[in-house]
């Protein structure tokens, strides 16, 4: 009887395990299309192709690291250093025109903090949701919420909804001939 009772605690609890791996698939997948119908041009993403294991290596390693975005004017600062006061930080900054310059804005906005002992670059070709669908972003949330720092992973999110907007209007600029781009059919 004892060894019977023991099965069925041991059934109960799968079945809520695996309803609650169902649950969160599905919430998931709920949240992919919630994206993806907000964003519909970013299933049409091109063929550049990354070495995605490589980029979560670096991001998981690195110190500093930049995103270059394809179509973004902002560059993405993830900054993994931390000391006593200071969590780590993810922000958009402007682009700059040297390395030089970009260690010394590093400086500025980090005062506390010496200079890294390097600044690792990753072009992104492709649009933002495979930042995210990729398991990029994951690699960066990650890194900031293993620092211990509650706050970093909040700007983490608020940085990937304006890297969102930002696209947004990238490419409604691009299609309504916006400010930088040219339409090749005026409206009359």
């Amino acid at each position: 009887m004892l060894a019977l009772r023991r099965r069925l605690v041991v059934s109960e609890e799968r079945l809520k395990s695996s309803a609650a791996m169902r649950l969160e698939i599905m919430l998931a997948r709920k949240q992919r299309a919630k994206i993806s119908r907000a964003f519909p041009w970013s299933r049409m993403d091109n063929d550049y192709a990354l070495n995605i294991d490589e980029i979560i290596r670096t991001i998981k390693s690195a110190e500093v690291v930049t995103f270059r975005c394809m179509l973004l004017e902002k560059r993405l600062l993830v900054d993994n250093r931390t000391n006593e006061l200071d969590g780590p930080m993810a922000r958009l900054v402007n682009r700059v025109g040297s390395s030089e310059e970009r260690f010394r804005s590093i400086r500025r906005m980090r005062p506390r903090f010496g200079l890294p002992e390097k600044l690792t670059a990753i072009w992104w070709p492709k649009y933002i949701r495979t930042l995210q669908t990729s398991g990029v972003w994951d690699a960066v949330v990650q890194r900031m919420a293993d620092s211990g720092f509650p706050n970093s992973v909040r700007d983490c999110e608020q940085v990937l909804h304006e890297l969102y907007d930002m696209e947004r209007n990238e490419i409604r600029g691009a299609v309504t001939g916006g400010e930088g781009f040219q339409t090749v059919w005026a409206r009359k």
